[in-house]
């Protein structure tokens, strides 16, 4: 299948595709969960998305060619991720955020 036949547009592909890998693998991340798992769970999704956008984008027989658009493709995303992942840090955004969200829920218990 050739992606341009199919009148896809990739970039909202990628877009929807992130978000639900990324819902997928920090579900559950609270203002407790250490930065290793945060990393891990940042490392995986960016393997995920990676394989998948590669396989979509490709155009062509199976080959060599593929496994090497998709680890390339993997790696992009991997690093993409795992930069973001610092805003979880102690004092970071996203911490201060889940932070947040654990008091209202103490507060309205």
């Amino acid at each position: 299948m050739n992606v341009q036949d199919e009148n896809i547009d990739m970039e909202q592909l990628c877009s929807d595709l992130t978000r639900v890998v990324v819902d997928h693998y920090l579900d559950g991340l609270n203002h407790e969960t250490s930065m290793q798992v945060i990393r891990r769970a940042c490392d995986e999704a960016g393997t995920m998305i990676g394989r998948i956008l590669a396989a979509a984008q490709h155009e062509g027989p199976i080959s060599g060619d593929l496994l090497m658009e998709m680890r390339a493709s993997e790696e992009d995303f991997k690093y993409r991720l795992l930069n973001s992942a610092r805003l979880f840090g102690p004092g970071q955004i996203l911490r201060t955020h889940l932070e947040d969200i654990a008091h209202r829920r103490q507060n309205s218990q």
